[in-house]
């Protein structure tokens, strides 16, 4: 999409929409930095489907998969604020929102690094559905099938957090036979089992 005139890109029609295949690049990058109104062709497709018109809106919109979903992160570690922020950009391409809090009635799905804190503890309790981030990363790797649900159930039931999803547990005064069951279900279950008692991430 490099070959896009820069009488066009350079246009102050605030009607334009630039319908494109490639998110990313220096033409995305372009329209991206001046706000015009970005659409991918599935997204098109999608809403003259259902006799929807396309709105002018300076965020990018590739499908509408996650149409209707509201998105809430839990992470604990600063150095994944870039990566916070890629799944942020995705969702909204596939027409999610973003919701910064839990306690509120438009969050249909948290997305955690592990299974500790109170976004986590909030879901857990109201039955709201807890992934992982490869859910995300699944989901864009699905936005050209048209009938694709980010949120179908059979689909979201292969990302779901385990019960000790990123956990670091320290085992104490267990026989070596209960040590050795206890380690392989906290295995199973997403968790690491740490040999030093001294461990700040336990």
């Amino acid at each position: 999409m490099d070959d896009v005139p820069e009488s066009v890109l350079n246009s102050e029609e605030s009607s334009m929409a630039f319908i494109i295949m490639d998110f990313e690049g220096h033409t995305f990058e372009k329209l991206r930095k001046k706000e015009a109104s970005i659409l991918g062709p599935l997204a098109v497709k999608e809403l003259v489907k259902r006799g929807k018109r396309p709105n002018t809106s300076s965020r990018p919109l590739y499908c509408t998969s996650m149409e209707g979903l509201g998105i809430c992160f839990n992470s604990h570690r600063k150095r994944n604020k870039a990566d916070i922020n890629r799944y942020m950009f995705l969702s909204h391409c596939m027409g999610g929102s973003i919701l910064k809090e839990t306690n509120s009635s438009r969050v249909t799905h948290l997305v955690a690094d592990d299974c500790r804190g109170e976004k986590y503890r909030y879901c857990s309790t109201f039955g709201i559905p807890i992934l992982t981030k490869a859910w995300l990363e699944s989901c864009w790797e699905r936005k050209n099938e048209p009938d694709f649900r980010a949120n179908d159930r059979g689909f979201c039931s292969n990302f779901k957090i385990k019960p000790f999803h990123g956990a670091c547990i320290y085992l104490l005064g267990f026989s070596e036979e209960d040590h050795m069951h206890m380690k392989e279900e906290m295995e199973r279950n997403g968790g690491r089992l740490s040999l030093d008692v001294n461990d700040g991430n336990c």
